[in-house]
C-alpha cells in the first residue's frame, strides 16, 4: 500500500484503487477519476501482464479490495478531522426476516455499537427499509425517537425527520 506523498493523483489527490489504468509497462498509472497520467514510483513499481493488469494486483488492497483504509498525511487534510459517523441500513423484510439475515444484521450491529461505546464522538445512523425506508432520530435530547417514513428516497431527506 502506498506510504508515502506519491499515492495519489496529482492533479485531484484521488487514491489509488483498483480502476487506476497502468500503462508504459507498469511505470505510470492513469487517474481514474481525472484522466491524468502520473508516474508510478519506483518502490511502487510492478511488470504488466499481457492484459494490462498488474502481476501484483492480488497482493495489493488497494488494487484488488472494495474497500481499504488510507493513513495520509497532514498536507492531504482540507479542514481538521471529523467525529466519525457510522451508516447501517437493514433490510427488514418478511424475506430477510424468514432466511436469518435480519438476525445476523442485527447481531453484527450490536456488536459494532458495543465496540463503539467507549467512544464519545461515534455517531450512528440507522436506516430500515421494506418496500419504503424509514430514518428514525434518536438524539439523547429527545425523549422518544421521532420516525420518518417514506416510499421516495428524497422525500426522508427533504422533510423534517430529525426534528430539529
Amino acid at each position: 500500500m502506498f506510504v508515502s506523498n506519491d499515492y495519489s493523483s496529482l492533479i485531484n489527490r484521488a487514491y489509488m484503487n483498483p480502476h487506476c489504468k497502468f500503462t508504459h509497462d507498469g511505470h505510470s498509472y492513469i487517474c481514474n477519476i481525472c484522466q491524468t497520467e502520473n508516474t508510478v514510483p519506483s518502490w511502487y513499481y510492478s511488470t504488466l501482464d499481457m492484459n494490462g493488469v498488474r502481476n501484483d494486483r492480488l497482493e495489493r488492497p488497494e488494487l484488488s479490495k472494495g474497500t481499504v483504509e488510507y493513513r495520509v498525511g497532514k498536507e492531504f487534510l482540507t479542514r481538521p478531522p471529523q467525529k466519525p459517523v457510522y451508516a447501517f441500513v437493514i433490510d427488514i423484510s418478511k424475506n430477510a426476516h424468514t432466511n436469518g439475515v435480519l438476525a445476523m444484521v442485527l447481531s453484527s450491529i450490536r456488536a459494532c455499537v458495543e465496540l463503539l461505546n467507549d467512544n464519545e464522538d461515534a455517531k450512528i445512523g440507522i436506516c430500515i427499509f421494506i418496500i419504503n425506508n424509514s430514518v428514525f432520530n434518536m438524539y439523547s435530547s429527545i425523549t422518544s425517537s421521532v420516525s420518518n417514513c417514506s416510499t421516495s428516497f428524497y422525500a426522508t431527506f427533504s422533510s423534517r425527520a430529525c426534528g430539529r
